[in-house]
């Protein structure tokens, strides 16, 4: 039920499409029954055809003008058909346009507020692809009461026409046909299916995919080739080749075993029919016209109602939960997976507190604490920090080191809101920081992550990439204010070096900027966080990829900023030269807090950072 409440709330969407569904089912009415005259029409016109014929050959009169007439009432009533399908189109057009849109926006606005922890186990490129599609799907949820009434109307219409016609064989079509003919197609349509889930394999396709996964991005591509795997590729996407092969073959044989009885049943109608409404012609209970004439728009009702079930079918596909294998294994329709987007509610809203109640920046003290703070990844169920408490204090440089996998990189993501802690809490000025909006928090925290992602765009597009209002307008800073950002990050004269770069900073960095070195993505990383203005720099792994001197001039450059503009940083690194300036230094093992204190303090003790010291002053004695 609370499923079926999602879809309802979703439904409840559209309620500004309902004044033109109700026009649209007016015209379907209108559509509905001309259509169905078309085929009386035509079978009166072979009907009088016949006569004239059999007139001709007794000497019986006939009435002059009667094909003419009939003729003239069926091109009136395709022009009607036709004007009224026009008239359809447009009105359900207008009234699916706006709505479309307005869903898209939603969708995409609702996938863009989940956390990160649900977007971590979604299939991002499967919710793209319900955004975009999205407008089939409402326009076949929108369409179906417009087709459910054309079809019953025209259904209705030719019973009645059969009904003037034979009232037997009417009666015979509509209890009898109608219902047994739905029921059997859809127990073919069962056992199908049935026999089409035993024979596939349950991911083929997504084991089919990653054959492609070497080739859509640089990265991938280039790994793949440092490792020679071009010939086990090939070899891999080759077998996948011949089991899709032999899977086909198997749904062609099922197509092939079941095409019989589905044409069978396609054409029972018209058998039915003739067979009926010849035993009854034979007894006199029937003109052999007329039974051309019942044929006829027999056929095209149940054609309108044959359409009709598949609309609802196709509708009830889209909104409800589906059954994927012989088990217990469901998986959403479109409609289902839309509203339960739309209705999910992240733990870390974007909208709360309310933007409107935030301080200034300058009125916050950039001081941070954690206080007894566990944490673990959802999908992983391991707890990476335990019982973590420390301080950083405003305008302080504060390194972090420890071993892979310390929990160093969860720090800085729980800073900046990405995950809540299990337990504890995370303090800004001495308040919970769930008490601050996370557009409001990240806006004012300049951050160099370890995994660089650059936009597909221009260097100064990826410069001033978190330049902006809250309200979603650009608000760029001066070409001044953007090019201190690149001198501060060292990298002013590379992307004003005509030569390397003949746009100079309008070139585009390519896909994830795999047009840039390692370096120089680094650098303009470093770049994008500080033209920002922030409070507080967050850097984690931030000079890896950079030489011994760049990266002495990048920390020259941000500790005078520090000085100027009391800047809170934390850094995270494991050589020790970033962590030279360093007020303070906080050593993790296994996600606990294991040594704190200035460099030389902990270099005076016989503990991890000493242990660090000692390997780095091996490494440069021996060089």
């Amino acid at each position: 039920m609370e499923q079926w409440r999602c879809v309802a709330g979703l439904l409840w969407r559209f309620k500004s499409t309902l004044p033109f569904v109700a026009l649209s089912s007016l015209l379907s009415m209108v559509l509905g029954a001309f259509s169905a005259m078309r085929y009386h029409y035509q079978a009166a016109v072979i009907n009088l055809a016949k006569d004239a014929v059999v007139s001709s050959k007794t000497s019986m009169p006939t009435r002059p003008g009667s094909i003419e007439e009939t003729v003239g009432a069926m091109v009136v009533s395709e022009m009607i058909v036709q004007l009224a399908e026009f008239a359809r189109g447009r009105l359900t057009l207008r009234g699916k346009t706006k709505v479309v849109q307005e869903l898209k926006v939603a969708l995409f606005g609702a996938l863009l507020r989940q956390d990160l922890e649900y977007l971590e186990q979604c299939d991002l490129w499967q919710l793209r692809s319900l955004i975009g599609s999205c407008g089939t799907t409402i326009s076949q949820v929108v369409d179906f009461p417009a087709t459910l009434v054309e079809a019953s109307v025209r259904l209705l219409t030719a019973v009645l026409t059969l009904g003037r016609i034979n009232g037997r064989l009417a009666g015979l079509l509509a209890l009898m046909r109608l219902p047994s003919r739905f029921v059997l197609q859809r127990l073919l349509q069962h056992l199908e299916e049935r026999l089409e889930l035993r024979s596939s394999l349950p991911d083929f396709k997504g084991q089919i995919n990653s054959c492609w996964s070497s080739l859509v991005r640089p990265a991938s591509l280039r790994t793949m080739r440092a490792f020679a795997r071009e010939p086990l590729e090939l070899g891999t996407f080759t077998r996948f080749l011949a089991v899709h092969e032999e899977l086909q073959q198997r749904k062609m044989l099922i197509f092939r075993l079941m095409q019989p009885f589905q044409n069978l049943l396609e054409h029972a109608l018209e058998i039915v029919t003739l067979w009926y409404g010849g035993r009854l012609a034979l007894r006199g209970q029937m003109d052999f016209g007329e039974l051309s004439s019942a044929v006829l728009v027999a056929q095209n009702a149940f054609d309108g109602a044959r359409f009709a079930q598949a609309a609802a079918a196709n509708v009830s596909k889209q909104a409800s939960w589906n059954q994927m294998d012989l088990g217990h294994n469901w998986a959403l329709g479109p409609m289902a997976q839309m509203a339960q987007l739309l209705s999910r509610r992240p733990k870390i809203g974007l909208d709360r507190p309310p933007l409107g109640s935030m301080p200034k920046a300058g009125e916050v003290k950039w001081s941070l604490e954690f206080r007894k703070v566990n944490f673990s990844y959802q999908q992983r169920g391991v707890e990476i920090l335990k019982d973590l408490s420390f301080q950083v204090h405003q305008g302080e440089f504060l390194g972090i080191l420890g071993t892979t996998g310390s929990g160093k990189s969860t720090i800085l993501s729980l800073i900046l809101r990405l995950y809540e802690p299990s337990s504890g809490q995370i303090l800004l000025d001495g308040k919970d920081i769930k008490e601050y909006n996370p557009l409001w928090l990240r806006h004012h925290i300049g951050f160099v992550s370890q995994d660089l992602v650059l936009c597909n765009r221009t260097i100064r597009e990826n410069l001033l990439y978190g330049c902006g209002s809250f309200d979603g307008t650009a608000l760029e800073p001066s070409d001044a204010c953007a090019r201190r950002a690149l001198r501060v990050a060292q990298c002013e004269d590379t992307f004003f070096n005509a030569e390397a770069f003949p746009n100079l900073w309008h070139t585009d960095v390519g896909n994830s900027g795999s047009d840039l070195s390692g370096g120089e993505k680094q650098r303009l990383a470093v770049a994008r966080a500080v033209v920002k203005q922030p409070r507080l720099l967050i850097l984690d792994e931030a000079t890896s990829a950079l030489d011994e001197i760049s990266q002495a001039r990048l920390q020259d450059e941000i500790e005078k900023l520090r000085q100027q503009q009391g800047l809170t940083v934390i850094c995270v690194a494991h050589r020790l030269s970033n962590l030279a300036r360093a007020d303070r230094l906080l050593v993790l093992q296994e996600g606990q807090l294991v040594e704190e204190g200035s460099p030389a303090e902990l270099a005076a003790q016989d503990g991890v950072f000493a242990e660090y010291a000692r390997a780095h002053q091996a490494v440069l004695d021996g060089s």
